[in-house]
């Protein structure tokens, strides 16, 4: 996809140091990538069959994932905290606690491969099945040849090559959209939407995701939610220049106004029977170590309430996974982003998730590139112990292998 040509200003002033700082980054993530190949040839060689382990190249942090490469129908164990409960003792522990199948191949309309996991969770009705997708980390990679300023560039330079060009990201994203656009009741992108601030990454998000019932497919009609990741308005060294990142967060921002979304936290009820929640926790990423406000606090206890009232069972969304709690999981996500929850604020959301596990029974996420099913150690209001299980979706590229399409199949019933 050609993009048409822009004409702004250039904003030198910061763009030579962090230029510098770009550099030394680059040599460091060529050492940490040597070091964490041969770390996988290792583990390879020793026989670990579960999957290879390192870091996101484009956050540079650990991702403590495994990529699940099996090509049939699996279901991943389900972990139990050792010693502090007994499994059968957890309240509905078989009915709502669900490990995803993976390995699911379905064929998109233009004959390529798209790989799903599957979750199911019995609402113990007679009603006609629901079904959500879940897509994240798109990534759209694209920069206009002029008009971009000296920051982007910068970005293209840092990001842009860890991902496919754009017209194959493009490509993926309709292949996966056009197939969830006829099977599902609603369809959530958790994130990461685009690879980095650009005016041109801007016009494609608003293009394919605002505007996807005109450009990809009419049935998306009313179906899409969305939320940001930490890369939506994201630029090199973004901390150290909080005016820039404030003003391209407030273009993010009105580009959800202009069309009706809430870019902080979006609710909806579907068939009296389910509730999506999809909170922001990621687009001040880069610039704040909080992850929730006091406006997010109050809607999420007041559409818990409702839950309970209605008996709704109510399913979060969101870019960042939370942390576990649970030593018997995976070690990488029992104090994930531990320094966000020193915020009473986004200690008071984390609370509040934990102890509605009578009604939250899922949390879908994405940001680390990579598969993992994890529980967070829960509990119901009367205190009785409980999992909230966590879906990590990895993103829906592949990163550089340019994959086929990747996405979460989630079916109520």
């Amino acid at each position: 996809m050609r993009l048409r040509r822009w004409t702004a200003g250039s904003t030198p002033t910061t763009i030579e140091r962090c230029r510098k700082e770009g550099e030394a980054l680059k040599q460091s993530e060529r050492m940490k990538r040597l070091l964490l190949g041969l770390l996988g040839a290792g583990l390879f060689l020793t026989g670990c069959a579960s999957g290879t382990t390192g870091k996101d190249p484009v956050t540079g942090s650990e991702t403590g994932m495994k990529t699940n490469t099996e090509t049939e129908r699996t279901t991943e164990a389900a972990t139990t905290p050792g010693g502090q409960v007994d499994r059968e003792d957890i309240f509905n522990s078989y009915r709502f606690k669900n490990p995803w199948k993976t390995g699911i191949e379905v064929t998109g309309a233009d004959g390529k491969t798209i790989t799903l996991r599957e979750v199911t969770i019995n609402l113990g009705g007679n009603g006609e099945p629901i079904e959500i997708y879940q897509l994240t980390d798109i990534h759209f990679n694209a920069i206009y040849d002029e008009g971009e300023d000296e920051m982007t560039k910068l970005s293209k330079k840092w990001w842009g090559n860890a991902f496919p060009d754009n017209e194959t990201i493009l490509a993926t994203y309709k292949r996966c959209m056009n197939y969830a656009a006829e099977h599902a009741d609603r369809i959530v992108l958790t994130g990461d939407l685009v690879n980095y601030y650009s005016l041109a990454n801007y016009k494609v998000m608003e293009d394919y995701i605002f505007r996807a019932a005109e450009t990809v497919n009419s049935a998306l009609a009313g179906k899409l939610l969305m939320t940001s990741g930490n890369h939506d308005c994201t630029f090199p060294n973004a901390k150290n220049d909080l005016t820039r990142y404030e003003s391209y967060h407030k273009t993010m921002e009105d580009l959800y106004t202009k069309y009706g979304v809430d870019l902080e936290y979006t609710s909806q009820v579907i068939d009296e029977r389910v509730m999506l929640v999809v909170l922001d926790n990621a687009s001040w990423y880069d610039v704040r170590s909080a992850r929730f406000t006091a406006n997010q606090l109050a809607k999420l206890e007041r559409d818990i309430t409702l839950a309970r009232e209605k008996g709704y069972v109510m399913l979060l969304f969101g870019h960042v996974p939370l942390p576990t709690k649970n030593s018997a999981g995976h070690s990488y996500y029992v104090d994930y982003d531990a320094n966000a929850y020193t915020d009473p604020t986004s200690k008071a959301v984390y609370d509040l998730i934990t102890n509605s596990a009578d009604v939250v029974k899922g949390y879908f996420t994405g940001h680390n590139h990579g598969d993992e099913y994890l529980e967070i150690i829960a509990k119901t209001p009367d205190g009785k112990p409980a999992f909230i299980p966590q879906y990590v979706l990895r993103d829906m590229n592949r990163e550089q292998e340019a994959g086929t399409g990747e996405m979460t199949r989630i079916i109520l019933k």
